[in-house]
């Protein structure tokens, strides 16, 4: 979905599933995570990390990224903080820039009722 060499941002990144395959996909992924532990770990494996809340985002932004992933992340914020992400997004995300939010599907009852849980 990102084109070839783009600069994206994994917010939230996890066990950092998305930088390995950006890395090998020719992405220059940036992982972003409050977790400390995980932004450490992903360091000692190779990969570019930022340990900060997605609040403040842009104040440990140097320069404008081609697009943004955030997998499972928004439904873990309050609306405020979501209002902030994309105010956030608006101004590091180069224009035209692509943006990827991935939140389970609450219409499948099997994500409803059981998966998400």
């Amino acid at each position: 979905m990102f084109p070839s060499g783009a600069t994206v941002l994994d917010i939230g990144f996890g066990q950092g599933t998305f930088l390995r395959e950006a890395r090998a996909a020719g992405l220059h992924a940036i992982g972003v995570d409050r977790d400390a532990t995980l932004v450490e770990d992903a360091k000692s494996r190779g990969f570019e990390a930022i340990a900060c809340d997605v609040k403040d985002l842009g104040a440990h932004l140097t320069a404008p990224v081609d697009g943004v992933i955030a997998a499972h992340l928004i439904e873990h914020l309050s609306p405020n903080d979501l209002a902030q992400l994309f105010r956030e997004m608006a101004k590091f995300v180069r224009p035209g820039g692509i943006a990827i939010l991935v939140t389970p599907n609450f219409r499948d009852w099997r994500v409803a009722s059981e998966w998400f849980w």
